[in-house]
């Protein structure tokens, strides 16, 4: 289930959005199933574009203090997706997480890019 996106939204893509969205659709479908996964994701109104604080702020609005424990499962799904080993942070941080494998994903694919401009 997937909101329907403009050209221009699609053109400015990252693979880490690809990456967190993905993570997140994966860690609710594991952890509250499939079902009360599209009532969450049509409440939450999220895209792919959906910028991670504005995912934890309507995260904490619908699940209150049960946002945390399916923050945890998303970022350790989303760690998992890029070979990261999860380590948790007290108290935990869920901006900190992505913005970390934010950070990781730009330098991979930009040292990616060096190398293949370089071959």
């Amino acid at each position: 289930m997937e909101i329907m996106e403009s050209e221009w939204l699609k053109e400015r893509h990252e693979p880490f959005e690809d990456i967190l969205y993905d993570s997140i659709l994966e860690g609710m479908r594991n952890l509250i199933g499939e079902e009360c996964m599209k009532v969450a994701l049509y409440h939450l109104q999220l895209t792919r574009y959906t910028p991670p604080q504005e995912f934890h702020e309507k995260f904490v609005k619908i699940f209150k203090e049960g946002a945390v424990t399916i923050e945890k499962v998303i970022v350790k799904e989303m760690y998992s997706r890029i070979g990261l080993t999860y380590v948790e942070m007290v108290p935990f941080d869920f901006i900190k997480y992505c913005e970390l494998a934010k950070n990781l994903i730009t330098k991979s694919e930009n040292v990616k890019l060096w190398k293949e401009c370089r071959a």
